[in-house]
């Protein structure tokens, strides 16, 4: 299963060298295969449009950030 993930563009301005900083996060994701990284597929980017798709692996089990949160998680 997969998932994707939009990322407005205009946030990525605000950030400044975050659009060179992703270009470098996708090539290194798209070399990638660990069984604690999420794979990435692919990475669509229309200049008509004002997001940035990423189409990763589908995680059932929830964001880090939101086990990070978890009490019960250790």
């Amino acid at each position: 299963m997969t998932a994707v993930k939009a990322i407005q563009r205009n946030r990525l301005r605000r950030i400044g060298s975050a659009n060179k900083n992703l270009t470098q996060e996708v090539n290194v994701l798209k070399t990638l295969c660990h069984i604690n990284i999420v794979k990435l597929h692919e990475v669509i980017d229309d200049p008509q449009n004002s997001k940035i798709f990423l189409v990763m692996d589908y995680l059932p089990e929830g964001t880090l950030s939101d086990k990070l949160q978890d009490p019960e998680y250790e």
